[in-house]
C-alpha cells in the first residue's frame, strides 16, 4: 500500500495506531468511538486509539484478576442458567416491542432455533452417524 492511500485511510492516526485500531477493536470499543465525540482539541485518531488501549488493558487486567481470584473466592452459581434465560427473553421481548417490522426479534429467533437445533436432533448427547451429517453439525455437537 502506498503512503498517500494509507494516509487517506487513516488520516488521523501514526501506522501504528492504525493498525492496533484496526486489529484491537472489539464491540465496546466500536460502541464508544462511534458514539461519543472526543473533546475540543482532542484529535480523534488518539482518542479511538487511547479508548481501544484502556479497553484492551482493562479486559485483560479483568480477565487475569477472575483467573487468580476463581481459586480463592467460591459461590454457588446454582440458578444461573435461569438467569441467562431470562436474560434472552428480555431481549427479545424488547427487540419486538421496539421495531414495527419485528424483523430484529425473527432474526433472533432464527438464530436461537438453529443453535439448538443439533440438541433437538440429537438430544441426550447421541452422536449423528459417520459421514450423514455435515461438518458445522458435528463441531456444534462436539463443542459442548
Amino acid at each position: 500500500m502506498k503512503k498517500k492511500a494509507f494516509k487517506a485511510a487513516f488520516p488521523y492516526t501514526l501506522p501504528i495506531c492504525a493498525g492496533f485500531l484496526f486489529l484491537g477493536m472489539c464491540d465496546e470499543s466500536f460502541t464508544v468511538n462511534c458514539t461519543v465525540d472526543p473533546p475540543e482539541g482532542v484529535d480523534r485518531g488518539w482518542f479511538m486509539f487511547w479508548v481501544n488501549a484502556l479497553n484492551q488493558f482493562y479486559w485483560v487486567t479483568g480477565a487475569t484478576a477472575g483467573a487468580l481470584l476463581g481459586y480463592v473466592i467460591h459461590f454457588n452459581t446454582t440458578g444461573i442458567e435461569f438467569v441467562m434465560t431470562a436474560l434472552v427473553v428480555v431481549m427479545f421481548i424488547n427487540q419486538w416491542e421496539e421495531a414495527e417490522d419485528h424483523k430484529p426479534a425473527l432474526v433472533v429467533l432464527g438464530t436461537m432455533t438453529t443453535r439448538f437445533l443439533p440438541f433437538i436432533i440429537f438430544p441426550e448427547g447421541k452422536k449423528p452417524p459417520a459421514g450423514k451429517t455435515g461438518g458445522i453439525l458435528c463441531v456444534e455437537i462436539e463443542g459442548l
